[in-house]
């Protein structure tokens, strides 16, 4: 008996296939998504929190907010709650994101700019 005759075959992704396929739109994503380490994460935020204390040029009022909103989010990452940590330093000022960087603690930088820029 003869086998029968193989027209597709697929070994990989692919958006359409077959007589006639048609596709209109394709939403990939690529690769996964990191785990949030809240180890480093409260590491981080505990320095951020110590040189927020120290910044000059900022009002204190300003300040305290700031230093609050920090807080919140060491609170919600000792709880591993990634949501709650974005949901605070989402509410932070573009100044705490250039202490930030000046600190060279990457995961809260990179936290506080998708959040203020996302």
């Amino acid at each position: 008996m003869a086998e029968p005759h193989i027209k597709y075959q697929n070994f990989g992704q692919v958006g359409a296939m077959g007589d006639n396929a048609h596709v209109e739109v394709i939403n990939q994503a690529q690769g996964e998504a990191k785990a949030l380490n809240f180890g480093l994460l409260l590491e981080q935020l505990s320095e951020l929190r110590k040189e927020l204390d120290v910044v000059a040029e900022i009002d204190e009022d300003e300040k305290d907010a700031a230093i609050a909103i920090i807080q919140n989010a060491k609170e919600a990452a000792k709880s591993e709650d990634e949501a709650g940590v974005k949901k605070s330093l989402r509410k932070a000022k573009g100044w705490v994101l250039t202490v930030a960087e000046k600190l060279g603690i990457q995961v809260v930088a990179s936290l506080l700019k998708d959040q203020l820029h996302g």
